[in-house]
């Protein structure tokens, strides 16, 4: 096992685990083979803040539950309204941190990494390990890697060993950091040279042999221990190119709004050659759902966390629209309408993110799966609702364990025989205030009820219609 131990201002940083594929594949443990619960936050914006300000920032994630940040990119550039044209890669385009530093040396811009912003990176990465938190670094974005490696005028080839050199560079730099993790190249499918914009055409072998170039140094320059995976385009999985690849360690998805799982994402490892797949980015509370016209709300970020670690994925990735980038209160070129980061930290989905990990870390993880992978004839509910519905309930189960997330206060049909032969204690547990109820409504302490499956094979579970709602948790644990 390797641990981490760094010093920060004459202080000593609490050790800090690294992580690994569990041996059935179906979700990370740490390197002693405890669960580990994954709740993250989308933080891509991350070197534009301050040490005081990723203080304030990594303080509040961590008494939310948060356990891992994704970000910062590190390879950054400008937004893509000012690089979408350019060519060849200028220098201004470059983007830079809250210091001044460049990503990238502003006088040899491909082949280069900037120590000074890349200190300020690990600073980041320093502070999130005090605080037992892991960091998913970006290496870069997609749109960004035909501009830096520039196979325009230097050619294919020598594109392919610029970008393998400087993705080795990078994963030496952090490479004794174990609560590092690694994203290759963000939105990937946004890599496309012989046009503008055109990103949704099927990647050609070059393209990905440049991605793959990048993404094979950053794997030889790291720590073995580091995961790393890459990030899809919304709406789509990495197991679409890169099921087969040496480095992928678990796959990711990528939603970005409230909308269809497209349910073979997110399916069992028995389908993902034993390679556990992360709800790696999700919708952005308040940010307004072109689709429905309506801004994402608390409600609908806690539906689409437990559909996902009750579906298929190992974890949730949770994201704020004025947090991602950390637009400032005179607003972002990135995303209008003005907005201050540090007022987001409040939104009550975020607050509802801890109580998700109070309760993942109250169950052990192994052996738990979804409802609908299940034979038929031994699941629990029936399937209720589209995916992506208001009113789906979603439901996942161990030998002695079962989570039901009802979304609306309906009452559902639940087989608790296909659970198990003892007895079973049932709770209410709220995800809105991490509270536990009776059946009423009211607050109390443990179970309401102990339910007989030999007496009621098929138990109607009907959530309070009274409390923190509409959204309930029902827990069934078998008794022994």
């Amino acid at each position: 096992m390797i641990l981490l131990t760094v010093a920060i201002g004459g202080s000593c940083v609490a050790e800090i685990p690294s992580l690994r594929v569990a041996a059935d594949g179906s979700r990370l443990v740490t390197a002693e083979g405890k669960d580990f619960h994954w709740i993250g936050g989308s933080a891509w914006g991350l070197a534009e803040l301050s040490p005081e300000q990723m203080a304030t920032y990594l303080d509040d994630r961590q008494r939310k539950g948060f356990t891992v940040i994704q970000g910062p990119i590190v390879i950054r550039l400008g937004p893509y309204e000012q690089i979408n044209h350019a060519r060849p890669l200028k220098s201004p385009l470059l983007d830079r941190d809250y210091a001044g530093n460049l990503a990238l040396d502003a006088t040899n811009p491909h082949t280069r990494l900037n120590q000074a912003a890349l200190a300020h990176v690990q600073l980041f990465v320093d502070e999130a390990a005090k605080r037992g938190i892991y960091v998913m670094l970006a290496g870069i974005w997609g749109p960004w890697v035909d501009l830096v490696f520039n196979p325009h005028e230097k050619g294919f080839d020598a594109a392919v060993q610029d970008a393998r050199r400087t993705g080795r560079q990078l994963g030496a730099y952090f490479a004794d950091r174990p609560n590092v993790l690694w994203i290759g190249v963000g939105e990937y499918h946004k890599i496309a040279w012989e046009q503008d914009r055109v990103y949704r055409k099927p990647l050609s072998e070059q393209h990905l042999a440049l991605l793959n170039a990048f993404a094979g140094g950053l794997a030889a320059g790291k720590a073995p221990s580091q995961l790393m995976t890459m990030h899809p385009d919304s709406g789509r999985s990495t197991r679409e190119h890169f099921s087969a690849a040496p480095w992928m360690d678990f796959h990711t998805t990528q939603l970005y709004a409230i909308r269809n799982y497209q349910a073979d994402h997110l399916l069992p490892r028995a389908t993902q050659n034993a390679k556990p797949e992360l709800l790696a980015e999700g919708a952005y509370e308040g940010r307004t759902d072109a689709r429905r016209q309506a801004v994402i709300d608390a409600r609908q970020i806690r539906q689409q966390a437990y559909w996902a670690v009750l579906d298929g994925s190992f974890g949730y990735t949770y994201g704020h629209d004025s947090l991602y980038r950390f637009r400032q209160a005179d607003g972002s070129p990135w995303v209008p309408p003005p907005g201050r980061w540090e007022d987001a930290l409040t939104a009550p989905g975020a607050a509802s993110m801890r109580h998700l990990h109070t309760l993942l870390a109250s169950l052990p993880a192994a052996g738990r799966v979804p409802d609908r992978v299940r034979p038929p004839d031994v699941r629990l509910i029936d399937d209720t609702g589209q995916l992506e519905s208001t009113t789906r309930t979603v439901a996942a189960a161990s030998a002695n364990h079962a989570i039901i997330y009802i979304p609306d206060r309906a009452a559902v049909p639940v087989r608790i025989a296909n659970l198990s032969a003892l007895p079973l204690a049932a709770s209410w547990y709220s995800p809105v205030d991490g509270g536990t109820f009776d059946a009423q409504g009211r607050p109390n302490e443990g179970p309401f009820a102990t339910l007989d499956p030999a007496l009621t094979p098929t138990w109607v579970a009907e959530p309070p219609q009274q409390g923190p709602g509409p959204d309930w948790v029902l827990l069934l644990t078998a008794v022994r």
